[in-house]
C-alpha cells in the first residue's frame, strides 16, 4: 500500500474479440482525496433548496391542472368557439347569445414572449381571459422561461471568472 502512483499506460480493454489499447499515463492518487462535499454528497442547504424546487415545480403542476379546468369552463359559456394558432400566438374567438339578440362575439389574443416556453394550453385560457376582460397575472406566474442563467463565479490569481449555463 506504500505506492501512491500507478502506472496505467499499459492498461488494455478488450471489447469483443478485439483488443483496445488506452493510453492514461501516471495517476497520482494521492492528490485525488477529496473533501466529502466534493465526493458528490449534498449539503444539508443543497438539499433543502432542491426539496424547495420540487415543492415549486408541484405547485406549478397543481396550477396548471386547475387552469386546465378553468379552460373547459370557459368555453362552455360560449355556444361556439374558435382558436387560431400561429407561431407564437394564439387568437381566440368565441360567440354566445340567442337568436333574439343576434349574439355577442369576444375576442381575445395571446402572444408568447421570446423568453418564455410556449404553452398551448395557458395561451388558450390567457386569449379567453382577455376576451372576456379578466385578469391574467396569475397565468403568467406560472409560464415557464425559455432561460435558467446560473452564474457561478470561480475566484482564484486576484481575477473572477464568471460562467454563465444556459439549462434547457
Amino acid at each position: 500500500m506504500g505506492e501512491d502512483k500507478f502506472d496505467l499506460s499499459k492498461l488494455t480493454w478488450a471489447l469483443g474479440s478485439t483488443p483496445i489499447q488506452i493510453e492514461f499515463g501516471i495517476v497520482d492518487f494521492s492528490t485525488n482525496i477529496k473533501e466529502d462535499n466534493e465526493m458528490g454528497f449534498v449539503s444539508k442547504n443543497d438539499y433543502e433548496k432542491a426539496i424547495g424546487q420540487v415543492k415549486k415545480y408541484e405547485e406549478r403542476q397543481i396550477k396548471i391542472k386547475q387552469f386546465k379546468t378553468e379552460l373547459g369552463k370557459r368555453l362552455k359559456e360560449f355556444d361556439k368557439t374558435s382558436f387560431k394558432t400561429k407561431d407564437n400566438r394564439i387568437i381566440f374567438a368565441g360567440y354566445y347569445g340567442d337568436k333574439y339578440d343576434n349574439g355577442h362575439i369576444k375576442i381575445g389574443e395571446a402572444i408568447c414572449d421570446e423568453s418564455d416556453v410556449y404553452n398551448k394550453l395557458l395561451g388558450k385560457l390567457i386569449a379567453v381571459r382577455k376576451a372576456l376582460g379578466m385578469k391574467i397575472d396569475d397565468i403568467v406566474e406560472v409560464v415557464e422561461p425559455k432561460k435558467n442563467n446560473w452564474m457561478d463565479a470561480y475566484k482564484g490569481n486576484g481575477q473572477t471568472y464568471t460562467f454563465t449555463c444556459d439549462l434547457k
